[in-house]
C-alpha cells in the first residue's frame, strides 16, 4: 500500500517511474545528496558544491535508459553537441587535476589555513572551493597561492561585500587572469602543465579536441537559418548570438528548451559569461521584453534560468491586448514561490490564469435507431472493450 525508495540520484528516470508507482496510496521518495566523500574528487566548485533535491531529480528525470537501437545510439553518441560536452568535462577535470598533481602534498590544506588567517571564515563559504581550484591554477602557472590570498585580503576589496570569497575571485579574474583556454570561459594549460612530458601532450590533445568541436558547432548555428528551438517566440537574435549560445549550451549539456543558458553558474568566470549570453538574449528579445525583466526580478528576488522566457511571454500577451501587468499581479499574489525555478513557476501561474476555461464536453454519442441491420445494444464492439 505504501512504498518507500531510497535513492543515490544515479537512477534512471524509468527507474524512478516505476519505484514511485508501486504504492497504491502513498509513494516516499527518500534522496541522499550529501556528498560521498570521495577523495579522488577534484577540488573545483561543481563537483564540491552540493545539488539540491530539485537539482538531483531533475538529473534523473533526464537521464534516459530505454532501450536504442545500435544505430540510434551511435548517432546520439556522434553528435556534435554530445562530444563538445564530454570534451569539455575531460579537459577542464584533467587541467584542474594536473593542478593539484604538481603541487605539493598538503597544499591545499595550507591554502585553506592561510586564508582564514587572512578572512576567517573564508573556507565555509559557498564560494571558497572555486577560489582555491583558482588558486592552484595560478600556482602551477608560477604564481605563489598565499602571496595572491594575502593580496586579495585587502580592506579596499572585501569592504561591503557580503561573499569575501566570491569578491576575491572577481578581483582576482581582473588582475591575473588564467583563463583563454579552447573555449573563452576554460582555463588554459598552466606553464608547469605545459611543459611536462605526460601532462603537456595529454592536455593539448584535449585542448583541441574542444577547439574543433567549438568551430562545428558556431559554423553550424551560422549556416542555420531557421530560428533556434531555445529562442524566445519573436526573438531578434543574430547569428552570432545564436551560435555563442549554442557552444555554450552543448559545453553544458543543456537540453531544455526553456533554460537558455541554464541554472545560475557556480564558477565566477562561467558566470560572468553566463551574463553576458543572458543580456544579449534579451537585448534580441526586442524592448517590449526587455521592460518586463524589472518587474519579473522584482518579484522572484533574482535572475535566473527562466526569467527572459517569462519576460518575453508577458511581452507577447501584452501585444495581443491582454493584462500582462494583472496577470503578473496576480499570479504574484497566488502565495510564496519555490526556491528553485521561482520563475518558471511564476510562468505556470500565468499561463493557466491566461487561458480561457474550457467547457465540459462529455462525449454522449447519439443513439442508434434499433432496427438498424445488425445492431444489438447489449452486445460490446467487437474490436474492444466500450468506454
Amino acid at each position: 500500500d505504501t512504498m518507500h525508495g531510497i535513492a543515490t540520484g544515479d537512477e534512471s528516470r524509468q527507474l524512478l517511474y516505476t519505484m514511485l508507482s508501486r504504492g497504491r496510496h502513498a509513494n516516499h521518495l527518500h534522496l541522499a545528496i550529501a556528498p560521498d566523500g570521495d577523495p579522488h574528487q577534484v577540488m573545483r566548485a561543481d563537483t564540491l558544491d552540493t545539488t539540491t533535491v530539485t537539482e538531483v531529480l531533475e538529473a534523473m528525470i533526464r537521464r534516459d535508459h530505454s532501450v536504442l537501437t545500435a544505430r540510434e545510439a551511435a548517432r546520439l553518441a556522434a553528435s556534435d553537441e554530445t562530444q563538445l560536452h564530454t570534451a569539455v568535462i575531460r579537459y577542464a577535470d584533467a587541467v584542474h587535476a594536473g593542478a593539484v598533481h604538481a603541487a605539493p602534498p598538503g597544499r591545499a590544506l595550507e591554502l585553506a589555513q592561510h586564508a582564514e588567517n587572512c578572512v576567517s571564515g573564508i573556507t565555509e563559504e559557498k564560494s571558497w572551493a572555486s577560489l582555491l581550484a583558482e588558486i592552484q591554477l595560478r600556482e602551477a602557472d608560477g604564481s605563489d597561492g598565499k602571496d595572491l590570498l594575502e593580496m586579495l585580503a585587502r580592506p579596499s576589496i572585501l569592504s561591503g561585500a557580503e561573499s569575501p570569497a566570491d569578491a576575491m575571485g572577481r578581483v582576482l579574474h581582473e588582475i591575473e587572469p588564467i583563463r583563454g583556454g579552447p573555449i573563452r570561459w576554460l582555463p588554459r594549460i598552466p606553464s608547469q602543465l605545459a611543459q611536462d612530458p605526460t601532462w603537456g601532450p595529454y592536455l593539448r590533445e584535449r585542448q583541441a579536441q574542444v577547439a574543433d568541436l567549438r568551430i562545428v558547432i558556431r559554423q553550424a548555428a551560422i549556416d542555420e537559418t531557421e530560428p533556434a528551438a531555445w529562442a524566445p517566440a519573436g526573438a531578434l537574435l543574430d547569428r552570432q548570438t545564436v551560435a555563442e549560445v549554442n557552444v555554450w549550451r552543448a559545453a553544458h549539456g543543456i537540453t531544455d528548451p526553456a533554460q537558455i543558458t541554464g541554472p545560475p553558474r557556480t564558477d565566477f568566470v562561467e558566470r560572468a559569461q553566463q551574463s553576458t549570453l543572458d543580456r544579449l538574449v534579451v537585448n534580441g528579445a526586442g524592448c517590449d521584453a526587455k521592460a518586463w525583466i524589472g518587474p519579473i526580478v522584482d518579484i522572484v528576488g533574482r535572475h535566473d534560468a527562466h526569467t527572459v522566457a517569462l519576460a518575453n511571454e508577458l511581452a507577447l500577451l501584452a501585444d495581443s491586448g491582454r493584462d500582462s501587468r494583472g496577470l503578473l499581479t496576480t499570479a504574484a499574489a497566488e502565495g510564496d514561490l519555490p526556491d528553485d525555478h521561482a520563475s518558471a513557476a511564476l510562468h505556470s501561474r500565468i499561463t493557466r490564469l491566461a487561458t480561457p476555461p474550457q467547457r465540459d464536453r462529455t462525449y454522449a454519442p447519439s443513439p442508434r435507431p434499433a432496427d438498424t441491420p445488425g445492431y444489438r445494444p447489449d452486445h460490446p464492439h467487437p474490436r474492444g472493450p466500450s468506454r
